[in-house]
């Protein structure tokens, strides 16, 4: 069970991460799609390429024309995470008291 846990927690902490510090940005001279790594930190999904935070400023880890392949998922999993990550960590910490409780009561 504690395996399970610390998977969860894992997950928990990658989506967050995932969606700080990636997007999805849309050029605005051409009908492409990039998938990004953020400069710094930011809630927003998907966004148009700003004169104030140009496409150059981005690390682009995937691009494709129109929509990245991986495009509606992401989006998706982003638009869900603030309310899946209390789940798994919920779901963790559930994990580990039961295990906590069933380990107490082998040393009885």
């Amino acid at each position: 069970m504690k395996i399970i846990s610390i998977i969860l927690l894992s997950c928990s902490v990658g989506l967050i991460f995932l969606r700080l510090f990636t997007g999805l940005v849309y050029a605005n001279d051409e009908d492409t799609s990039f998938f990004v790594l953020k400069q710094r930190p930011s809630w927003t999904i998907e966004r148009k390429e700003t004169p104030d935070r140009p496409l150059p400023q981005e690390i682009i880890l995937a691009s494709d024309e129109i929509q990245v392949p991986f495009g509606d998922e992401y989006i998706f999993l982003m638009k869900s995470a603030p309310e899946l990550v209390p789940l798994l960590v919920g779901g963790a910490t559930i994990l580990l008291v039961v295990n906590g409780r069933r380990k107490r009561r082998l040393v009885r």
